[in-house]
């Protein structure tokens, strides 16, 4: 039940129980006898509180040792059971119940002997556990073809998140979300690496992402990627500051100059650069390394030291995933930003953020992250229509009105768009802070959809038709 409800193995509370319940056999009988004793003239109120006292000492003690098991023992993560476990799961459980009893009404109302009705249980078993295989599992995600790629914007409130699963098994996570904690500038009312990813990861039956990528470092893209790094296994990660120059460790007037905006470093006493820098920091101590220093590592070092995780630079033309595919290549590669990153923008920062496109046969959806209207000129400067001509679009900036602009839209010409959107802690929440961006997405004949009233949408290709839903099947036109 804990593992299907909160994606979490009780180790501590199996051990707490050897105490817990054993402990709560006296607690609870002692504090019914303490108030009875109060009924007895004269010493019963005496004996009462002397008891109450005791019983006091041993609820203390109780609840000593219930705090001291959640902090000192763990509560690993593990994969929800999907709906055919579940079936196997209840089905042994009942068996195993009533298997006497059934034997016994078999033998009685039809005169089937003993041995003949242990073979009925055992082969009304078999039936039940067969239907797990052809029972159809409901989970979101659920039944994709093996030739299929699946691509899950995640609700994450006022922030990006997307994951994708190949047909080859891979699963990479562009982005995490928020981190929810207001110390952290742009919070959202929840963490997103614990409450929205690790459960979907582990809906999905994912136990290993094979890529993580930080398309930039503000905290509503990077926010959840911090519990998500401390407690699930990743293999590769990528980010648009160099892993050479911005390590673990990392003094806060080093890491502005290497995030290159000019603005944050005039404003360094204020919170989104602060809370940038707390973000990234607390990210690269979960064991995020240079792949230059992995490669300075003995061989007893990797098998016996602490396991690190190569961290490479996202740039333009650079691939950070390919497969060979039933319905042809897949491939996720960076647009932007160059080698010598953009200066002097609105906001460099923003602008700086990692543009993928992911591409698979006939069918691609483009990412921008958090860019802004000067480099989407700069794109459509830069690239043929055809490099930028998706079928998905990644509304960049959440679909604020500094972007998605009337030309970007006719270069892309996408026949959708999602637009990662919700409440942000410390900031209005209104429609009109999308007003154009929806006009436009209109005007282009564009279906979009607002992971803030559609929940998560799931994008489906095999490299030749595509289709897209929601979690909660609502669209816009």
């Amino acid at each position: 039940q804990s593992g299907l409800y909160f994606n979490r193995f009780p180790i501590a509370g199996l051990l707490a129980n050897f105490i817990a319940i054993p402990l709560i056999g006296i607690i609870v009988p002692l504090g019914l006898i303490s108030q009875a004793a109060t009924f007895i003239p004269v010493i019963g109120t005496p004996i009462g509180l002397a008891i109450g006292a005791t019983n006091s000492i041993l609820s203390k003690f109780f609840l000593w040792m219930a705090s001291f098991f959640r902090t000192y023992f763990p509560y690993p993560i593990q994969s929800a059971p999907s709906n055919r476990w579940l079936v196997i799961y209840y089905s042994l459980v009942l068996i195993f119940a009533f298997n006497a009893g059934i034997r016994r009404f078999l033998t009685k109302n039809f005169k089937i002997s003993p041995l003949v009705s242990k073979f009925i249980v055992g082969g009304l078993m078999l039936l039940v556990l067969s239907s797990s295989f052809w029972a159809r599992d409901l989970t979101m995600g659920a039944n994709r073809e093996k030739d299929e790629m699946l691509v899950t914007f995640f609700d994450v409130e006022y922030g990006n998140s997307t994951l994708i699963q190949t047909p080859g098994g891979k699963a990479i996570l562009i982005d995490g979300g928020n981190r929810g904690d207001q110390r952290y500038w742009t919070s959202g009312r929840f963490g997103s690496g614990e409450s929205v990813i690790i459960p979907n990861l582990s809906g999905y039956n994912i136990s290993v992402l094979d890529h993580v990528v930080s398309t930039n470092p503000l905290p509503e893209n990077l926010g959840g990627l911090v519990y998500l790094s401390e407690h699930f296994p990743i293999r590769e990660a990528w980010t648009t500051l160099d892993p050479e120059k911005v390590r673990s460790g990392i003094r806060y007037t080093e890491f502005l100059r290497e995030l290159g905006d000019i603005r944050l470093e005039v404003e360094r006493d204020k919170p989104l650069p602060m809370g940038i820098y707390l973000n990234y920091y607390d990210y690269l101590d979960n064991g995020f390394a240079p792949v230059s220093d992995i490669e300075k590592l003995t061989p007893s070092q990797r098998m016996f030291g602490e396991h690190l995780i190569p961290h490479h630079l996202l740039k333009a033309g650079t691939v950070v995933f390919e497969e060979e595919a039933p319905g042809g290549t897949i491939r996720l590669e960076v647009l932007s930003p160059p080698e010598e990153k953009y200066i002097g923008t609105e906001s460099d920062v923003y602008n700086n953020s990692a543009v993928l496109k992911l591409s698979y046969g006939r069918r691609s959806i483009l990412l921008p992250s958090s860019i802004q209207a000067d480099i989407e000129w700069e794109l459509t400067d830069l690239y043929l229509q055809e490099t930028l001509r998706s079928d998905v679009l990644l509304a960049p900036d959440h679909g604020s009105s500094s972007a998605s602009t009337a030309r970007f839209l006719e270069a892309v010409n996408p026949a959708y768009a999602v637009l990662q959107y919700g409440y942000l802690r410390g900031r209005s929440f209104y429609d009109t802070d999308l007003f154009r961006t929806l006009r436009n997405y209109r005007e282009k004949n564009i279906t979009y959809y607002r992971t803030d009233e559609s929940g998560a949408v799931e994008v489906r290709t095999d490299g030749r038709a595509i289709t897209v839903k929601s979690i909660l099947e609502e669209t816009n036109n």
